[in-house]
This record gives C-alpha cells, sequence and structure tokens, in this order.
C-alpha cells in the first residue's frame, strides 16, 4: 500500500517537472550566454528607480523614513518597557503574598506542633 503512494507520488512529480522543464526550455534559449553588464545593488536600485516613475516615491525623503522607523521603535521599546513593568510588580506582589502566608501564624504553627510532639512523647513513656 505504502508503496504504491511512493510511486504515484514519484510518477506525478516527475511528470511535474518534466512539464515545468517544456515550457521553460524556449525561455532559455532565448537568454544571451553573457550579461551585457554585470549586476551591481547600487545600479539595479537607480534603474529600479527611474523605471518606477510614481510620485510618493519621488516625495519620500530618506530623513522622513528614518523619523517614523525611529519614532516606531521608541513605541515598542515603550510598550515593552511598560509590560515588564508590569510583570515585575506581579511577581513582587506574588512574592510578597507568599511570604505573609508564610508569616501568618508561622510560629504559632511550630510552637503547636513542638507541644504537640511533647505531648506525644510523655504520653508514650
Amino acid at each position: 500500500m505504502y508503496e504504491f503512494i511512493a510511486k504515484i507520488i514519484l510518477f506525478g512529480s516527475t511528470c511535474g517537472m518534466a512539464i515545468i522543464l517544456f515550457r521553460k526550455i524556449p525561455v532559455l534559449a532565448e537568454l544571451p550566454e553573457k550579461p551585457e553588464q554585470p549586476l551591481s545593488i547600487k545600479n539595479s536600485f537607480f534603474d529600479l528607480e527611474e523605471k518606477i516613475k510614481v510620485s510618493f516615491i519621488k516625495s519620500l525623503s530618506f530623513e522622513k523614513l528614518l523619523q517614523k522607523l525611529l519614532l516606531r521603535f521608541k513605541f515598542l521599546a515603550l510598550k515593552t518597557d511598560k509590560l515588564t513593568s508590569k510583570w515585575i510588580a506581579s511577581l513582587r506582589s506574588r512574592s510578597i503574598k507568599k511570604r505573609n502566608n508564610l508569616t501568618d501564624g508561622y510560629w504559632e504553627k511550630i510552637k503547636k506542633e513542638r507541644s504537640t510532639k511533647k505531648e506525644k512523647k510523655i504520653i508514650v513513656k
């Protein structure tokens, strides 16, 4: 059963690769053997900017973009600071509650345990 399913998947994937290959052979044949100009990041960016002549890209300045980015980063930092201060406060309140629960009647419990142990020793003797 598993072998049959594996054979179906193998056959389907090879057929899919063959279809893709036969579709792309004409496109690959039309490509030049050597590119005219080596691609670099600066050249491709300037070419892209020249090709896309949209008004908002022209009016977009680096300083405004940087200012917005820094403001968002500041906002995120303030949010995380507020969240961590809430966590610290809740941890402190939990530790105080635990400490108070331990100290409330702690010595009385110990005195009662000692007295019951003494009474048991006396009764056993």
